[in-house]
């Protein structure tokens, strides 16, 4: 019996969702506004995900070259989303607080006994 109730419950919740795919795809492209629309392609997607109905892979590599073209045109703009890391000086004290500190870690090492003692 439990079985033929998960079995409805299931087909239930699948012809929900196939109602309301097609429903929000349909407001989508009414709405000016931003969060709405976020909202929307979020449980869009949310929904096709539970369905099974994946994009295309020409659709997912147009999306794909879609995101390279805004990057490459945001970097010659100069604004990328990680900005470049200057790497820090080396100074002689710089070198000098690094071999410090292995040593200390080394020294550290060595005054633990060993495992099992």
């Amino acid at each position: 019996m439990v079985f033929y109730e998960h079995e409805a419950v299931e087909r239930a919740l699948r012809e929900t969702r196939e109602k309301w795919v097609p429903l929000l795809e349909g407001r989508l492209p009414t709405t000016d506004h931003p969060d709405e629309r976020a909202m929307l392609t979020a449980e869009i997607r949310r929904l096709r995900r539970l369905l099974g109905i994946f994009q295309t892979e020409e659709a997912r590599r147009a999306a794909s070259r879609e995101r390279v073209r805004r990057h490459r045109e945001r970097k010659q703009q100069g604004n990328v989303l990680r900005p470049r890391k200057e790497p820090p000086p080396v100074t002689a004290e710089a070198i000098l607080d690094e071999l410090k500190q292995q040593l200390a870690f080394h020294r550290e090492i060595e005054a633990k006994p060993p495992d099992g003692q």
